[in-house]
């Protein structure tokens, strides 16, 4: 990377982003772009610096239809938020919400993240994930969560997508369980070891651009154990380990035993059909499996409803 380089000269008098940033956060910055895997929701986020190297700031800026809604969505995440109580859970504050160049940006507090010394334990990360579930937290039928409604949204997305198939197979089966019940409270949405860190028993988590209120119960744990599996401990049958651990795992969040493969079916559904409607990249047969796993779950609700008539009748 140091044998090129890429410069941008703007013409005189042009202002330039750091400009912009150096005015919001009252000091002369310096700014640092991070690069990663091409995915749906790839767009700028900018390191904030002062000129002796101490960050003080992130920037978001959409730059697509998509990315422009999700930075929008995150700036009013984070002020919602700020205004709760979290428990151990930490969150950025807000410098400033406005637009760039025809385009939503977002100055968020730098968390302290640099900070931390070992891994996120999974009981301080539980602890997190029920004070978030906490805000407005209530019990509501699946079809009046944030998640189901996404869900028929990006569906629709996918009205020519031959591909689809699977996913509308699925949730012509599970729609009929959608006027059942769950614990539902605020969601993360895209909660994952690589956007939490603890610093002095205080649990820090960023990228919010997914945030909901009124998501199922549960659905940050499974999302983030799943992706703990696959891109971090890289175990070679990820998807098969999560759902066999998925009871203890959703019982330690506060899910009742008997809403787990509905929950675990709602979570698979949504995050399939989301990332197929953003245009999300596969990576290597992830989606199969999980639509493998998806297939099970429905089976299992299937059978406990056969089992639970079966009962009734005998009665």
């Amino acid at each position: 990377m140091l044998r090129k380089r890429l410069i941008v000269r703007l013409p005189a008098g042009a202002l330039a982003i750091e400009d912009a940033l150096a005015e919001l956060v009252d000091r002369a910055v310096v700014v640092g772009v991070y690069l990663g895997r091409p995915r749906a929701n790839l767009k700028p986020v900018l390191q904030v610096m002062d000129t002796a190297g101490e960050t003080i700031a992130f920037a978001k800026v959409g730059m697509t239809p998509l990315t422009d809604e999700l930075v929008a969505r995150e700036a009013a995440a984070l002020r919602a938020l700020g205004a709760a109580p979290l428990g151990s859970a930490v969150v950025p504050g807000v410098i400033h919400a406005g637009e760039w160049r025809g385009h939503p940006m977002l100055v968020q507090q730098a968390l302290p993240v640099w900070q931390a010394t070992t891994a996120p334990g999974a009981d301080a990360v539980a602890a997190a994930m029920l004070a978030v579930g906490s805000v407005g937290a209530d019990r509501r039928p699946v079809a009046e969560c944030a998640c189901w409604r996404d869900l028929r949204a990006d569906l629709a997305r996918l009205a020519d997508d031959p591909r689809q198939d699977a996913l509308r197979l699925a949730y012509d089966r599970l729609a009929p369980r959608a006027g059942t019940d769950v614990a539902a409270g605020a969601g993360h949405g895209d909660w994952t070891p690589g956007n939490t860190a603890v610093v002095d028993g205080r649990v820090m988590v960023w990228d919010w651009e997914r945030f909901a209120d009124h998501q199922p119960a549960g659905l940050d744990a499974l999302h983030y154990d799943l992706q703990r599996r696959l891109f971090w401990d890289v175990e070679p049958d990820a998807v098969d380990a999560w759902a066999a651990g998925s009871a203890s795992l959703l019982a330690s969040v506060g899910v009742a035993a008997e809403a787990v493969p509905l929950v675990r079916a709602v979570y698979l559904l949504s995050v399939l059909a989301r990332w197929r409607a953003d245009g999300q990249p596969p990576v290597a047969d992830l989606p199969r499996r999980m639509e493998r796993a998806l297939a099970i779950a429905i089976d299992q609700i299937d059978a406990s409803d056969e089992a639970g008539a079966s009962s009734a009748g005998r009665e």
